[in-house]
């Protein structure tokens, strides 16, 4: 009962159950306003043998472990430094409940050329869903979007099988800095459809100037300065499409 409510059906609808919870209590079904969800048994009339119902595991593991490499560049005449390169990776902290999962994620970098960042996250076991637990603004993407997140319009050979993969249209994020400046985020994001992990995310983030400066009124002025972050996918233990 911890779950989100999907939708409802009328008295005498008939749903395809493809999976049952471990103890029988649950059927999980297709399809209640077009999504798989689960029935209990005391609101529901099962016809056959229910004896060949598979019990449906959850999705994603309990030992949930994934890891990307990450790259930064400076493309500005005030950069420290041109290039950074490091890993993030997410791993399970706790089994929370029948529903979530508690994952830590991590991100270091190469003889500390970037500053190392942890986040706490929630993953829905049988979905793959993150929600946050964090405090801050909601990220320009998310690293778990969930059971196939959308229609394929990508794939990519990785990992040693070739990935059906849904990517974001592009989006954008404002932060503003204060004293005139406002930082722009733009990229995509494309996830496995199995499992809704990370596959792949790009971003590029500028800044812009409203502002007099020198005399000389500016409005979301941009200079040239970005920065690039790219991801990309190194191993998990999530199911992935293709295998």
């Amino acid at each position: 009962m911890e779950f989100d409510v999907v939708g409802t059906a009328s008295q005498g609808t008939a749903l395809d159950v493809f999976g049952s919870s471990s103890d029988r209590a649950w059927w999980q079904t297709c399809c209640t306003n077009g999504k798989p969800a689960w029935v209990s048994k005391t609101v529901a009339t099962f016809q056959g043998d229910s004896s060949a119902v598979p019990v449906a595991p959850p999705l994603i593991p309990d030992d949930l472990e994934a890891t990307w490499a990450v790259r930064w560049e400076c493309h500005a005449e005030g950069c420290v430094q041109e290039e950074c390169l490091g890993q993030s990776q997410a791993s399970t902290l706790q089994v929370r409940s029948t529903r979530w999962l508690e994952v830590k994620r991590e991100a270091t970098w190469v003889e500390e050329c970037g500053k190392r960042e942890e986040w706490i996250a929630q993953v829905d076991r049988y979905t793959g869903q993150e929600r946050q637990t964090t405090g801050g603004d909601a990220p320009l993407f998310n690293i778990f979007a969930g059971l196939n997140p959308g229609p394929e319009n990508r794939s990519i050979d990785l990992l040693d099988r070739r990935l059906s993969l849904w990517c974001t249209d592009k989006r954008t994020k404002e932060v503003e800095q204060g004293k005139g400046w406002t930082v722009v985020f733009e990229g995509e994001a494309c996830y496995d459809r199995q499992s809704g992990v990370l596959a792949t995310m790009q971003y590029l983030k500028r800044w812009l100037f409203s502002g007099d400066f020198e005399g000389k009124p500016y409005d979301r002025q941009y200079f040239g300065d970005y920065e690039v972050y790219q991801q990309i996918l190194t191993g998990t233990n999530a199911p992935l499409s293709g295998d």
